[in-house]
């Protein structure tokens, strides 16, 4: 059985916005170049912003930021 965290609210997530955020940046930051603990940060930031936009399944939400870029550990340590 897939467990499913959503956007309705429950995450406790603030997400901000986007593309002010971006725009303070820079834009997408190289994640090899940063440390675990900001690669965390982000993570669960990145996490966030999904998660305002729909539901996922863990699996699915574990997909997608390995795909940006977060390393295994990372994405567990978010998703736990």
């Amino acid at each position: 059985m897939n467990r499913k965290i959503g956007a309705k609210g429950n995450s406790g997530l603030n997400t901000g916005n986007v593309t002010d955020r971006n725009r303070e940046s820079g834009g997408e930051q190289d994640l090899s170049r940063q440390t675990e603990r900001d690669q965390r940060k982000e993570c669960l930031r990145r996490a966030g912003i999904l998660l305002a936009q729909r539901d996922y399944t863990c699996s699915r939400m574990r997909e997608k930021l390995l795909s940006y870029g977060f390393s295994d550990e990372v994405v567990g340590e978010t998703l736990d």
